[in-house]
């Protein structure tokens, strides 16, 4: 993707592309660029069940129905490491005075970026019926960075993206089975991607353009429990979309005054997709607890990005994401009154097509495999801790960085070989 400002010279300088990708990144965790990892008691059994579990306070982020089980005041805060490996191999393509011939470079060294992420979650008791939590998580994300002489430069060199999420909710026992809760969502949205210019025809080294931006947005989630007795209880919880209008900064570093490019501002519509999850916990004893859920979300909303510059410039560019359900399964053991065991499997839909999977987004199908423990210090404190890691498809790339001028940055066709390992640790208190 590109913003054509002199084909015949240069075709194609990446002025809406690179505001295009505060849309589109790889940081390999979930499906899209969401974040699931808020909690390291969830980690522990792949996320199964959040929505019906309301073990701690994170329940006011993944079902605030949830708060009405909570006894008193509690606080909980998550770190998670997210550790991805994802790795190109493969060829560029036709760029600008190449005459055919394939692009020089790395194949971009590791792609994906390691990041820390971490939450709070807080719940206060008005009432045994009445609770009001808070939550402070990072719900989407990403880091990706490619060597700077990387083959695929001209399509992508660095982004990152990074949504802070502000959540207070209420909850509301409404009878002896079911609660029901919900509450505004507060979203800070910032981005900061960069692309290498292709002046070859110019007799120039490459040159590059960075853009950065942010935004405030707001949504709202919904969310009920019904319990059909103490050891079994079924969870809703849905989450808006919510609309992004991001204003960005264009920068240029080493570009030749014959292209006529010059530092602007930009503007582009984000849309954060909604989400609908449903979720079971069933006790089989009183020291086995099964778990489940299943998760849709909305990425289909993903049809395409219209991004217009400063100066007038404009470029539609087309995406076609579809739809996508994440399934967990996980199983609770308490081994004694100090220690609770976890274990869990999850399918993880990419709402990615091979026609528009690009080096920005090298997303596949993922598979969770999962485990963690808690460990009760009193009966009002609590440590806990998991570990997951995620296998992903191949996931193939054959993709152009502007349908109206394939020459400027070439055709990038290869492969990504993907996998995550995940860490968490968190600690709850209750008073």
């Amino acid at each position: 993707m590109k913003f054509c400002l002199r084909k015949k010279v240069l075709a194609g300088v990446p002025v809406a592309a690179t505001l295009a990708i505060l849309a589109f990144a790889e940081d390999a965790r979930a499906g899209g660029f969401e974040i699931r990892e808020e909690s390291a008691e969830g980690m522990g059994d792949a996320f199964a069940g959040e929505t019906a579990k309301a073990y701690g306070p994170n329940t006011a982020y993944y079902n605030p129905a949830g708060m009405t089980r909570l006894k008193g005041h509690s606080f909980a805060q998550t770190t998670s490491w997210i550790q991805p490996n994802v790795t190109f191999s493969g060829s560029n393509s036709g760029a600008a005075g190449s005459g055919g011939a394939a692009t020089s470079g790395s194949n971009g060294g590791q792609a994906a970026q390691p990041v820390a992420v971490g939450s709070t979650f807080g719940v206060i008791e008005v009432n045994p019926d009445l609770k009001v939590g808070l939550s402070v998580a990072v719900p989407f994300g990403l880091r990706t960075s490619y060597d700077s002489g990387w083959l695929g430069r001209y399509q992508a060199l660095s982004s990152g993206l990074t949504d802070y999420e502000f959540q207070p909710s209420v909850a509301y026992r409404v009878n002896e089975h079911l609660s029901i809760g919900g509450g505004p969502r507060i979203s800070y949205l910032t981005a900061k991607m960069s692309s290498a210019v292709n002046q070859t025809l110019l007799g120039q080294g490459d040159g590059k353009q960075t853009v950065s931006g942010d935004s405030w947005g707001a949504g709202y989630t919904v969310g009920a429990l019904y319990e059909f007795d103490e050891g079994t209880r079924v969870g809703v919880n849905y989450r808006s979309r919510v609309q992004h209008h991001v204003n960005a900064k264009i920068r240029n570093e080493g570009l030749s005054p014959l292209l006529g490019v010059v530092d602007q501002d930009a503007e582009a519509k984000l849309l954060l997709p909604d989400k609908l999850t449903v979720g079971i916990y069933h006790e089989i004893n009183d020291r086995l607890s099964l778990v489940s859920d299943i998760s849709w979300t909305n990425w289909s909303l993903w049809k395409s990005l219209n991004v217009v510059g400063e100066r007038g410039a404009s470029s539609t560019y087309d995406y076609n994401w579809r739809d996508t359900l994440f399934v967990s399964l996980g199983a609770d053991y308490r081994l004694d009154e100090r220690w609770i065991v976890r274990t869990g499997v999850a399918y993880d839909q990419t709402p990615t097509k091979d026609a528009t999977r690009d080096a920005r987004f090298p997303d596949s199908n993922r598979y969770w495999l999962s485990a963690g423990a808690s460990y009760f210090v009193t009966p009002d404190t609590s440590i806990h801790f998991g570990y997951a890691h995620i296998f992903m498809d191949d996931a193939k790339v054959d993709y152009s960085a502007n349908t109206n001028a394939t020459v400027g940055s070439g055709r990038l066709s290869g492969t990504y070989n993907s996998s995550v390992d995940l860490i968490s640790a968190s600690m709850s208190f209750n008073f």
